[in-house]
C-alpha cells in the first residue's frame, strides 16, 4: 500500500481506507457537521406530491444543477436536491425565483439516504453523475456501484454521464456485454450532455444550460472575453493564449475576465494589462460577471483536450447557450456542440489571434445576428432535451 510520510514528524502511515476516512472528517469538519443536521431533517421531511429528486454526489457539478432543476419545474414538478457541501454553499440556484429545497449530505449521509425506503416516494430519482470520485473511500469509479443498490422512484431513475471516453473508462465499455447492468443502464436510463452513439443506440440529450433569472447586459465600449475554469498547464490551452494576446496587440480594444484560480507558471508577467484574473468566484459572482461579457473563450485544444469531443462536453457549450455568450472555439470542437459561423467564432490550427481579430471587428450588427443564432441553438437544445426527459418519465 501507498504511504504518506508526515513531514515534520519523521512518522510514516499507511493510507488506508480509515487514515483516509479520519483525515476527510477533519478536512471537511463543516461539511460533516451541516451534513449530520441536514440528514435528519431530511429523515422528518415529508415528501410532496409530484416531486423528483436529484443527487449530486461529488464535491463539483455544481453549475449543472439548476438546469436540470428548470426542466423537471417546466413540467410541473416539485424538485429536492441532496449536493455536497461545496455546491450547497456556493448555491448555484441563487438566481431561481423558485430554488428547490436543497439537502448538504456527507458521502456517507447521501448514500444512507439514497438506499433509504423513503426514496420510492418520489416520482423520478435523477443522480446528475454517474461516475463519482471519493477521496475518502479510494472510489473513482461508477456510483450505482458505490451504492450497491438502484435509488429509484415511482417513475423509475436516470443517470447523467458526463465523459463516455476511453480516457476515463480505458475499455470498459468495449469489453461489457449487451446485456450487463451497466450497458443496460448506459442504454435505458442514461443521458449525456452532447448526444453520442454507443454500439448503435443513440444515447438521449439532456443539456443544463437554464440558470435561473440571468439576461445578456453585454459590455459598453471595449469589447468583453471571459473564460471559465482558470487557467493551469494540464487542462487548457494557456500558452496558446498567451501567443496569442502577443501576436494580437490592440489591448484597448478589448479585455479578458479569466475567472477561477490561475496555476499557470508566469502569468502575471506574461499577460498584458487588459487581462484579469478574478479568482475562484461564487456562483452570484460568476453570473454577474458573464451577464457583461461578449464572449466565451473555450482554450481547448483538439489534441490535449481531444475527450471533449469524444464522449465529454466542456462546460463552455452550457455557459455559451445559457449566456448568450458568442463562443471562441476551436473548428473541432463546433459540429458537435452545434456550433457554426453562424453563431460562433471557430479557431483555426494554431491561429487564436486571428479568431479575436474577427470577434473584436464585428460591427454591432453582426454580434447581435450571432447572438439570435445563438439563441435558436440553445432553443433547440432545450426542446430536444425537454422531450428525452418526458419520454423517460413517461
Amino acid at each position: 500500500m501507498a504511504e504518506v510520510t508526515l513531514m515534520g514528524f519523521g512518522d510514516t502511515l499507511q493510507k488506508s481506507r480509515v487514515f483516509l476516512r479520519i483525515s476527510g472528517w477533519f478536512r471537511n469538519w463543516r461539511e460533516c457537521l451541516v451534513g449530520t443536521w441536514h440528514r435528519l431533517r431530511f429523515s422528518c421531511h415529508t415528501v410532496p406530491a409530484n416531486c423528483v429528486l436529484l443527487a449530486e454526489p461529488n464535491a463539483f457539478h455544481g453549475e449543472i444543477l439548476p438546469g436540470f432543476v428548470a426542466y423537471f419545474q417546466e413540467l410541473g414538478y416539485e424538485v429536492t436536491v441532496l449536493t455536497r457541501y461545496a455546491n450547497w454553499t456556493d448555491n448555484p440556484f441563487c438566481r431561481f425565483a423558485k430554488p428547490p429545497r436543497r439537502y448538504c449530505l456527507t458521502i456517507s449521509g447521501m448514500r444512507s439516504v439514497l438506499r433509504s425506503r423513503k426514496i420510492h416516494e418520489f416520482e423520478y430519482v435523477l443522480i446528475t453523475s454517474a461516475r463519482s470520485f471519493l477521496q475518502e473511500y479510494r472510489y473513482f469509479w461508477r456510483y450505482l456501484d458505490f451504492l450497491k443498490t438502484i435509488p429509484s422512484g415511482k417513475h423509475g431513475y436516470g443517470l447523467i454521464e458526463h465523459d463516455l471516453s476511453r480516457a476515463s473508462y480505458k475499455n470498459f465499455w468495449d469489453e461489457i456485454s449487451d446485456d450487463a447492468p451497466a450497458a443496460i443502464q448506459l442504454r435505458e436510463h442514461t443521458f449525456l450532455l452532447t448526444s453520442r452513439t454507443w454500439r448503435g443506440h443513440k444515447i438521449p440529450m439532456l443539456n443544463p444550460h437554464s440558470f435561473g433569472d440571468v439576461k445578456h447586459i453585454g459590455s459598453e465600449g471595449k469589447r468583453v472575453f471571459v473564460t471559465v475554469g482558470g487557467l493551469n498547464g494540464k487542462s487548457r490551452d494557456f500558452q496558446t493564449l498567451f501567443d496569442a494576446l502577443s501576436q494580437l496587440g490592440r489591448q484597448d480594444e478589448f479585455e479578458l475576465w479569466v475567472v477561477g484560480r490561475v496555476k499557470a507558471e508566469g502569468f502575471a508577467e506574461k499577460c498584458p494589462a487588459n487581462v484579469h484574473a478574478t479568482g475562484y468566484l461564487s456562483f452570484a459572482e460568476m453570473y454577474t460577471l458573464l451577464e457583461k461579457a461578449d464572449f466565451l473563450l473555450a482554450l481547448l485544444d483538439p489534441e490535449a483536450q481531444a475527450i471533449y469531443r469524444d464522449g465529454c462536453t466542456s462546460g463552455t457549450r452550457q455557459l455559451a447557450l445559457g449566456f448568450q455568450l458568442i463562443p471562441v472555439i476551436h473548428q473541432a470542437f463546433a459540429e458537435p456542440y452545434g456550433f457554426s459561423d453562424e453563431n460562433a467564432i471557430l479557431q483555426k490550427d494554431n491561429d487564436l489571434a486571428a479568431a479575436f481579430r474577427t470577434a473584436l471587428d464585428l460591427s454591432p450588427e453582426q454580434l447581435q445576428h450571432k447572438r439570435d443564432a445563438l439563441q435558436a441553438e440553445a432553443r433547440r437544445v432545450h426542446d430536444i432535451s425537454l422531450q428525452n426527459l418526458k419520454q423517460r418519465l413517461g
